[in-house]
């Protein structure tokens, strides 16, 4: 960078330095700082790098005296600027400086005020016109009403209490009050700022033109308890001028996120450019925060990342591997499907070869006909095969000549891994308790719906099971689910079993993760038929 230094009138000197860009169609701009109750020997470093980076502005620096010294050779000309940002916060300007501000701000310059600039000069009538709201250094009811949002508009509210607060410093969310002004074309109605001071109770003669963006000021944080205005544009006669309320500098250029966050240097080059020109060309960039995440840019310039190729219907395809072919079952003659090609035939209408009691014996159920009936006096009857994740079809059937009611007509039961039943039941004009239902996970989860055929017609169920998983202390990590299909109808859908199915008393958590498929004795002569599974 080349390094200019200007003689001003008297012995003053101060040094500007040049913006590195040379185009002739940068906006020409200066910084003044020199002062602040603020960090400012970090944010006017990081202000004119975020205008520089953006190969938008070429940027001069007027840095004033230490506070307290000698300011009568602190004389500014802003006529060769096209904008001014305001970094400064300390003594009074010389008369002659003041006079070409304001000569510069009605004569339409662009002007930017940033952070803590809204603290300077609480007797100076006219800069509070052209900052519209400030804060501390004595303000209060005389400096004008307190400006905050309420109900979709500006509120002005002329209680007394002192001008300017904050609370701790913390990751907040900005809120969308324009969609009009181009500051804001493109920008989302929220996004996430990193941490920051909240500016609030901030009062002022209210001259607001536009209100950008504000924030909740949450008194959990310390704060109003109000949305406050942190981003707007202000009326004062031709000049553009916008403040943001935003971007407490910390200890270092390197760290220092409220100045880092990408949503801060946006919006500032965004206002910049507007305050100049009256216009805005920047796009949106990809790495704008969301209302959920707050983003930074921790060299003050916008990275550009390699973008994807652009997509192709073959880039999200892929042919291997290819699904294995399963011949689906076919009608018989009785009326039902045969089981697919894939599946494990349980009964097959000729013998109960893969079944057996509970301690091993041999299964003491009928088979006549195709059909499998219920033995009371031969208890229940379970698969000798175990299973984990599986598909079950199972076709029943109620006794024609009705008896009984409630839970003593129709009773049976299919478990699932020998622990979980789905009840089977005539429920066909006989009422019972809804978690007992026909098609119920008993004493869990009622059915859905009740489509259940007439007593001696054949029902079906198609049962999709999904096994449970443990912790190693032989809790649930996941329970187990289940899908059942009654008659084609979903009754229970993707249903979380809590444990064993218990007549009396809570389900249990028992440590298997493969069981038997158990058929239930209940003193009921129920059919059943067309067994199968398909293990998954």
């Amino acid at each position: 960078m080349k390094s200019k230094i200007y003689q001003f009138i008297f012995v003053f000197v101060f040094f500007t330095v040049s913006c590195f860009q040379t185009q002739a169609d940068n906006i020409k701009t200066l910084i003044v700082t020199g002062q602040n109750n603020h960090n400012w020997p970090v944010s006017h470093i990081v202000l004119k790098q975020i205008l520089e980076n953006s190969g938008l502005f070429s940027v001069d620096l007027a840095i004033s005296p230490k506070q307290g010294a000698d300011m009568s050779n602190f004389i500014l000309d802003f006529k060769q600027y096209q904008l001014v940002v305001v970094d400064y916060n300390g003594d009074a300007w010389p008369e002659k400086t003041k006079k070409n501000f304001l000569e510069f701000a009605k004569n339409g310059g662009g002007i930017v005020f940033y952070h803590a600039a809204n603290n300077a000069f609480p007797e100076w009538k006219e800069f509070n016109e052209i900052i519209a709201l400030g804060g501390w250094g004595g303000r209060n009811e005389k400096s004008g009403p307190y400006v905050y949002w309420e109900n979709g508009g500006l509120v002005k509210n002329t209680e007394k209490g002192p001008g300017g607060s904050h609370g701790a410093q913390h990751e907040y969310v900005l809120n969308k009050r324009n969609t009009t002004h181009p500051i804001l074309e493109g920008l989302p109605n929220q996004w996430k700022h990193a941490q920051d001071e909240l500016y609030d109770r901030l009062r002022g003669p209210g001259n607001i033109q536009d209100v950008l963006y504000t924030a909740y000021a949450n008194k959990e944080k310390g704060g109003s308890g109000r949305e406050e205005p942190l981003l707007f544009t202000v009326n004062y006669g031709k000049a553009r001028i916008f403040q943001t309320a935003l971007g407490h500098a910390s200890r270092t250029v390197e760290n220092n996120p409220a100045m880092q966050c990408t949503g801060f240097q946006v919006t500032l080059l965004r206002g910049c450019e507007w305050a100049a020109t009256g216009k805005v060309t920047q796009k949106v960039p990809d790495d704008f925060p969301t209302a959920y995440r707050a983003t930074l840019r921790r060299d003050y310039k916008y990275k550009e990342y390699p973008k994807p190729g652009e997509m192709k219907p073959d880039m999200t395809e892929f042919w291997t591997p290819q699904p294995p072919i399963v011949t689906p079952g076919s009608e018989t003659k009785n009326g039902y499907l045969t089981a697919p090609s894939d599946a494990i035939v349980l009964f097959d209408g000729k013998n109960l070869s893969q079944w057996q009691k509970p301690n091993g014996e041999a299964a003491g159920w009928s088979v006549q006909d195709g059909v499998i009936t219920v033995v009371a006096s031969a208890g229940d009857i379970r698969t000798k095969s175990e299973f984990k994740d599986f598909q079950l079809h199972i076709e029943w059937s109620s006794p024609t000549a009705v008896s009984g009611s409630s839970q003593g007509r129709g009773n049976s039961g299919v478990y699932l891994q020998g622990l979980y039943e789905v009840q089977v039941l005539d429920t066909y004009e006989n009422e019972t308790y809804a978690n007992g239902s026909a098609g119920s996970i008993y004493k869990q989860s009622p059915p859905l719906v009740n489509p259940i055929r007439k007593p001696g017609e054949w029902n079906a169920y198609d049962i999709i099971f999904t096994a449970p998983t443990f912790t190693k202390d032989g809790t649930y990590r996941t329970p187990p689910t289940v899908t059942v299909l009654f008659n084609g109808v979903i009754i229970q859908n993707h249903v979380s079993i809590r444990g064993t199915t218990e007549y009396i008393g809570h389900p249990r958590v028992v440590n298997r993760d493969r069981g038997p498929i158990q058929l239930q004795t209940h003193g009921n002569a129920v059919r059943y038929r067309n067994i199968w599974i398909r293990e998954l």
